[in-house]
Parts: structure tokens; sequence; C-alpha cells
């Protein structure tokens, strides 16, 4: 089978871009430029790169065997020069697959703000648009009378890492220039590079694509923007007429206009990674935070030197010990490209590697639920055993289990691997592994021992390795459905907090901001989905959740089996409060602030929609003879405070009789 090779005329901005997209796939990727410096860089970098301009053509073999050409460089008042020296060598290149020229939407000129299209008439309004016209035309007739399967990209403005507003505004040199219904489409360039490759996957020959976001806005809106990213302030607004732009800046405000990019979407199947400027700029932050190198663990794509490491966003190995709850925090971090393992038992490994995870999540204002398939999102899920993964390959591991499950034979052997490793752990669990409690000054460690159905499984970790994630959204497996299959009952966020380590925080956080910008087509457009993950600095906001389990959860045990705990709360709302504010105040007096804390009515609210017994009085009802003792971790901090509450006693105590009585049963 032929290895695909792409070669690109003017191996710039996106070029780079897509070229490492493509070479990770193990394409051939090669092409020109103009400086020889950067032809020596390349070449070093492993890239077959010719200088090239209309003064120096290419060699014919130069082309040899290329299945795929993307052609950037721009016309000059003497038009195309790749059309003008090398028309003929394109032609004749055998097995050529697809053909991309990139234009430009100044082709469509001045409309007044209102929306083009690929069908509008082409009314450029300046010199370089016309002689985009022009070009676009050769590259068309080329196909017409060849049969060279051109197709061309009319581009927006271009933006991404290196090339936003925040260098500009870091130099003192922004500007935002006021010019009354001015509006300017653009398009990240990440998502550029997926339409190209998009348009490779389903050639099209003679097809004309718009590409942009679906946002057009006022440029100095942006500008606003990302000073308020960067916590400085905005430059002042400069009315058009008196702003000093030199003639090409001033030249790019002569035209205003909508652009529609419906066809990249409902033709290509693309949805777009960067639906507006807002989910591009702050993803753009998280790639500064965090420099695109990947830990030797991930090395598997290999990122060229010469294209800067920074061009999109890095794609990591995470591995989720946990398919149920995992199972949802999988399916958001796919819309980032990562490639996530799930370790599970041997009939969910079947499942999920043959069906993918199914996502039921409902949305706001729609009646049903929309279901997500793992498989037809961006990154890779896969499905293993505890024996299967080395938790060494990968550069975050998050824990998705029940306590109890830690110490069962095959996983707390894998848990064990994970300590020793030191790859940067995220516990997803209401119950904090006892390390993350180390974190907390002041705290007596070994008095906490007995909440924790076997504390030695974590002996091995570093609290520094180790963070904490409060598990909020609440999730079922329908009774019936198949064990691929979750039910999102309650579509809160993920609440994390900081690693020590300022390095893979910013691993977390640009997950966050993939989340973040993730947009999702279930029919009708676009939407934002909910469960996103927050990553905080305070290492007692995952602690917010303890006075929602001791009010709720456990309080769904009683003596005569389990109630919802939309009624644990709300038969004896005072009761409630009180439970609830004496937790809050154990919290604050480990360091937590107010704000790190939930309010009580906020509970309450949300509590009205959970009409189903916690999962640990449903584990009780059903036998269980070790659940998660977040109850009874709570009572044991608070003692350390002398801090008591009578009804968390009598919770504790009620919990402790139902596991007695289940042990005795199995013994």
């Amino acid at each position: 089978m032929t290895v695909p090779h792409l070669f690109c005329f003017g191996f710039g901005y996106t070029a780079r871009v897509l070229a490492r997209r493509l070479a990770a796939e193990g394409w051939i990727v090669g092409g020109t430029c103009r400086t020889a410096d950067k032809a020596s860089a390349l070449r070093a970098a492993g890239f077959p790169v010719e200088f090239f301009d209309r003064d120096h053509r290419l060699l014919r073999e130069a082309l040899d065997g290329v299945t795929h050409l993307l052609v950037s460089v721009p016309p000059g008042s003497a038009g195309d020069p790749v059309l003008a020296v090398h028309t003929e060598d394109i032609a004749e290149i055998k097995g050529l697959r697809w053909l991309g020229y990139l234009s430009t939407t100044g082709v469509y000129g001045d409309r007044g703000g209102t929306w083009v299209d690929e069908t509008a008439t082409l009314s450029p309004s300046g010199e370089r648009g016309r002689r985009r016209v022009a070009a676009e035309a050769g590259w068309l007739d080329l196909w017409r009378r060849r049969g060279v399967p051109v197709h061309i990209f009319r581009l927006a403005g271009i933006y991404g890492p290196g090339r936003s507003p925040f260098e500009a505004l870091r130099a003192g040199t922004a500007k935002r220039i006021d010019k009354p219904g001015q509006v300017f489409s653009r398009i990240h360039v990440e998502d550029l590079a997926q339409v190209l490759a998009a348009s490779i996957d389903r050639p099209r020959p003679g097809a004309v694509y718009n590409v942009c976001d679906d946002d057009p806005t006022a440029p100095e809106a942006v500008v606003a923007h990302a000073a308020t990213l960067l916590g400085m302030p905005a430059p002042p607004l400069v009315p058009f007429e008196a702003a000093r732009l030199s003639p090409m800046a001033r030249s790019f405000y002569d035209d205003n206009k909508r652009v529609s990019n419906r066809l990249i979407k409902s033709e290509l199947g693309v949805t777009l990674r960067y639906l507006d400027y807002r989910s591009g700029l702050a993803a753009i932050l998280a790639d500064e935070a965090c420099p695109k190198t990947r830990h030797p663990a991930s090395s598997d794509e290999k990122i060229h030197p010469a294209l800067g490491g920074n061009g999109g966003m890095t794609t990591y190995n995470v591995l989720i010990m946990g398919a149920s709850y995992g199972s949802l925090l999988a399916t958001k971090l796919l819309f980032g490209g990562h490639k996530i393992t799930m370790v599970c038992l041997p009939a969910e490994v079947e499942a999920f590697n043959n069906d993918g995870a199914r996502i039921r999540l409902p949305i706001r204002g729609r009646k049903e639920p929309i279901e997500l398939d793992s498989r037809k999102l961006p990154g890779k899920l896969a499905a293993a055993g505890p024996g299967d993964v080395n938790p060494r390959d990968y550069d975050l591991v998050a824990l998705a289990m029940q306590e109890p499950q830690y110490r069962s034979p095959g996983v707390r052997e894998l848990l064990d691997a994970v300590a020793r490793s030191r790859v940067p752990c995220m516990s997803i669990m209401n119950m904090p592994p006892l390390p993350y409690l180390k974190r907390i000054a002041g705290l007596q460690i070994d008095t906490l021992k007995p909440a924790y159905t076997d504390a030695s499984v974590w002996d091995n970790f570093e609290p520094g390795h180790l963070t904490l994630c409060s598990p909020d959204p609440q999730a079922i497996r329908p009774p019936g459905e198949k064990i691929n299959v979750l039910q999102v009952t309650l579509p809160t966020n993920f609440k994390v907090a900081r690693f020590d380590s300022d390095k893979s925080t910013a691993m977390l956080r640009e997950m966050e901001a993939d989340i973040e910008a993730a947009r999702y087509d279930p029919g009708g457009g676009p939407i934002q989905l909910p469960v996103k993950l927050k990553v905080h600095d305070s290492i007692f906001v995952p602690l917010a959740k303890w006075a929602m389990l001791l009010t709720g959860n456990y309080r769904c045990v009683t003596k005569d089996g389990a109630i919802d705990i939309k009624d644990a709360v709300h038969n004896d709302v005072g009761t409630s409060r009180s439970v609830y504010d004496w937790v809050c105040g154990v919290c604050e007096r480990l360091g937590a602030s107010p704000d790190d804390l939930v309010p009580f009515e906020k509970y309450a609210a949300a509590a009205n929609d959970l009409v189903r017994p916690s999962s640990a009085a449903r584990a009780l009802n059903n036998g269980a003879p070790n659940i998660e003792r977040t109850d009874r971790l709570v009572q044991l901090i608070g003692a350390q405070y002398g801090m008591r509450n009578a009804v968390v006693d009598q919770t504790v105590a009620l919990v402790d009789a139902r596991l007695a009585a289940n042990r005795k049963a199995a013994a």
C-alpha cells in the first residue's frame, strides 16, 4: 500500500499544523519555503523541503510519489507562482488524490455585514482579492481541463498559538479600532487543519469551502476579551478615522461580512473545536501554560522541533481505573482528542472495545437526553484488564472506582504500580485517598485510617503526585441496558484541586480548556455540553461534597431500608441544614474558605431532582460488606477539633450496624 505523501507549496503556519497532524499518522510530509535558514531547519527535522519561488522552480523529481498537494503560496502581481511554474508538472503527477488551494474570504468583498456562503458572487474590494479570484479560477480550470483533484478553501482570519491578540497586548502595541457595525470572521488554526484533513478523507474535486468559526465578531471585542484573559486593561477605543494604520491594515476594514460555514459541517462532517474566539483564546492560554512537549511516556507522536512544538493542543494518554463513572470523564476528554484507556472487568472490556461508551446527557431546554457515542468523537477509547496496562505509559492516571475496590486482587497491584510510577494521579472519589489528606497541614493521619477499608493500599503514594476531583455529576447505569451505557442524572461539573506541581496542574488546565471548548451538534446546530472539568487552586474545593454526602447520601440509610436523597434532605430541612453547616464548619477548621464551599440553599434545590437512593444506601440494601465511609472520615476529622454532631454520630452508628449485619450474613 502506498504511503500517503503530502507536499506543501509554502510550509507556513497552517501547513506546519497540518503536517504535524498527518506525520503522526505515518504520512510523508515535505514542501517548500523561501529562506535558506528555514529550509535547513526543516530538513534537519526530517522534512524534505526545497527552496521555491517564481524564479527558482523545483526539479520535477521533487513531486515524485506525491499523493496530496497543499498550495498556500499567495499570488503576486504577476499571478500565482505555482500555476505559472509547475502547472504541467502537477497535471502529470500519477496517483494525485487531492489538491487543496488556500484562498481567502476576501474574494467576496464588502457585503455590508450580511451573510455570504459559497454560492455568493465574487466581488473583491481590493487588488489582493482580485488576485485571489484569478488564482482560484486558474486552479479550477486545471481541474476542468486536466482532471487535477482541486479543492478551494476560502479562509477567514487565522489565529492560534503565537498568532493571537495576546502577542500585541503583551508588547503594548495592540489597538482597538472602533468602526461601528464592522465584523470579521476568523478560524483557529487547529480547526483549519481539521477541515483540510476532513476534505482529504472525503475528496470532491471542484469543491469550494468557506472555513471560519460560528461567531463573526467586532475586532475590538476580541482584543478586549484577550486583555481580560490576561488580566490587563483593554486598550482604549480609537475611532477608525483617527487610527494610524498601515495601508494594508486599513484595507482589511474595507470588507464587512458574515461568512457561513455550513458546508464544512454538512458535507465534511466537521465539528469545530473552537466555535468562537472565546474558546479559542482560552485554549491558547492553556497551551502557553503547558509547553507542547510530551512526557517520555507518551512520545508516540513525534513533534518536530522546526514545527515549534506548539502548533496545536497536546493530546495526552490517560489511564482511568474504573469504567462506570470513569466512562463519563473519558468521553468528555475524548472531545480534546486524548487517548483514554479504562481498566475494568472482562465483560466491560469486551463491551467498551466492541461498542464504545454511550453517555446520555440531559440538556437544558431539550425533552430527551442526547447520547454520545465515544467511537464518533475525536479521541480514542480502549478498555483493558488491570494486568494489561503499565502506568508508566501514561501522562495521567484517574482513579474512578469506589474506595473498597482498590484492595481487590489485581486492582491493588495496579494501584501500587501507579503509586511507584510517580505519574500524576487524580482521584475521582468522595473518599479522598489518605496521601491527599497529608497535603492539609495539622491533620493526624493515623487516626483517620479506621475510615478506610484498607488504608495500606495508599502507603506508596507521594502526596504531591496525587490530587482530588470531586465527583459531583450524578450518573447511573440504567436497569436493563448494556453495561457500556451511562445515564447522567445530575449534569454538574467535576471540581479538581491543583497538583503541587505547576507542570501537572497545567496539564489539567489544558484538559479543562478542551472540555470547555467542546461543542456537539445533535441536529439543529452545535451546542455546549454540560459536565465540565473545573480546576481550582484551593485544595479544599473538592471537600465541598462532604456536606452533601452527610446531609443527603448517608441519611438515605434508615433502619427500614433506603429512601431517596430528596426525602433525606427535605423531610426535615432544619436538621439537614444543621448537619450541612456542621460539616462545612469542619472543612473551615481544616483551612477551607466559605468560597470553597457550596451554600446549603443551592444543594437543597439540586436535591429536589435526586429522586433515587444514594449508591451507598443501595449497596447496603444489596448486602455489600464494605462501602465508602466518608461519613466516618468526617466524624473522625471533626473529633480532632473537638467537634461533634449528634445526627452525624447516629448516621455513622447506623451505617456501622448495617455493614456488620451484611458481613455476618455473608460469613
